[in-house]
């Protein structure tokens, strides 16, 4: 088991597996083979995102991540194509999607950018340091992790 983990750079129990800096969506829906992995339960819904980070996903099933190379904010609608939604400047570290779909990217500066669902791009914010953790809360504000242990609540209106 050791050895199979250690080829991931991450498993989540949503079934995001990045593999060498790209990523696979996975549904356990059924019995499959993924990249050719054993993993036993799961069929690959997308695939594309080079060096993907932050996986989140809004109300309609639309899934939502990143790449760090290039800015890129990527929607995965349920028909499974990454479609670029935006570009961000900077390098992502994190996501978070509200109720009205605004994406949240967190970057390596502390800059905080908000992707509005026709694509636009908004400055949300800036902390100290990379931001590193991003969570929409149930008032609709959204809440930033710095490596340093801080979270900061930033009122936000959609």
């Amino acid at each position: 088991m050791q050895g199979l983990l250690s080829r991931f750079m991450l498993v989540s129990v949503l079934g995001l597996i990045v593999l060498a800096g790209s990523v696979t969506l996975a549904s356990t829906s059924d019995e499959a083979r993924v990249d050719g992995d054993l993993l036993g339960r799961g069929r690959q819904i997308a695939a594309g995102v080079t060096d993907a980070v932050g996986l989140v996903q809004d109300r309609r099933g639309h899934l939502y991540a990143a790449s760090q190379a290039t800015g890129e904010v990527f929607c995965v609608p349920p028909t499974g194509k990454p479609l670029v939604l935006a570009r961000v400047p900077g390098e992502p570290m994190s996501l978070a999607v509200s109720r009205s779909r605004t994406v949240f990217v967190g970057t390596q500066s502390g800059v905080v950018y908000g992707v509005l669902p026709d694509g636009s791009v908004v400055e949300v914010g800036q902390v100290d340091g990379p931001a590193i953790g991003l969570v929409v809360d149930r008032d609709g504000a959204l809440l930033v992790a710095t490596p340093g242990g801080v979270v900061v609540r930033v009122a936000y209106e959609d």
